[in-house]
């Protein structure tokens, strides 16, 4: 089982480049950002590629894609900055020009975003989240749970140091709001809803004080023939 760690990472989606008409936009926390438009609303977008057997895919935002390179499973952005307002975002084969899955979107100004591709490939479907969160008090930080297996079971996230679950029962695809955990180092479990068995096991697990955490479980609990796209855990920075 491999657990991954994952700050914002360079080469993974766009050449650090998201072309909204008119305008060109770098991730927001790249120092050498181009200055948007003056009065321009911005908003935050980081978007996920979670489906465990989608192809290698493409972006399209306002009729125009925004990946030069393919949008690979597992690879994240981080926050891109996009035009608030209502965007119309696509996906599909990056090699192709057919739609498998499209969304509008409407962004609010100075808020965050998460939008996470998930399922199984033709059927893939933009998980949008709103990040947009309260500071967590002093000497917290703030974790969410996010199940993203298309075919794991309902599964509980768990703390060795705690005695009740971070989440509980949490299905395929659910939203779930930030919550304050005490800042600090936890051994992390998933275990399925009845606490039968355990699936992952997320060691030495650091939430700093003041940050906010994404645990997300990817990947399949029996793969198919030929995928080798097996359950793990990933913990995001966001």
């Amino acid at each position: 089982m491999k657990v991954k760690k994952n700050k914002f990472n360079k080469h993974q989606l766009l050449t650090l480049l998201l072309f909204i008409p008119a305008m060109l936009f770098t991730a927001c926390n790249n120092d050498d950002d181009v200055a948007p438009i003056e009065n321009q609303d911005i908003s935050y977008v980081s978007l996920y590629q979670a489906s465990p057997d989608a192809p290698d895919m493409r972006v399209v935002v306002d009729s125009r894609q925004i990946n030069a390179s393919p949008f690979e499973y597992a690879n994240h952005t981080g926050y891109l900055r996009f035009y608030a307002g209502e965007r119309t975002m696509s996906f599909g084969p990056f090699d192709g020009s057919n739609v498998v899955s499209d969304t509008t979107l409407n962004l609010m100004e100075n808020e965050f975003y998460s939008i996470f591709v998930t399922d199984e490939y033709p059927e893939v479907q933009p998980l949008i989240i709103n990040d947009t969160n309260e500071a967590p008090d002093e000497g917290m930080a703030k974790i969410r749970f996010l199940h993203l297996s298309p075919d794991a079971p309902a599964v509980n996230l768990e703390a060795d140091e705690m005695e009740m679950p971070l989440a509980e029962s949490a299905m395929f695809n659910e939203i779930a709001d930030f919550m304050e955990v005490e800042a600090g180092n936890y051994d992390l479990t998933v275990n399925t809803s009845d606490g039968d068995e355990t699936v992952l096991e997320i060691p030495n697990t650091v939430f700093q004080e003041g940050g906010f955490y994404t645990v997300i479980v990817r990947g399949y609990a029996n793969p198919p023939a030929g995928n080798n796209n097996d359950l793990t855990a990933e913990i995001l920075i966001n």
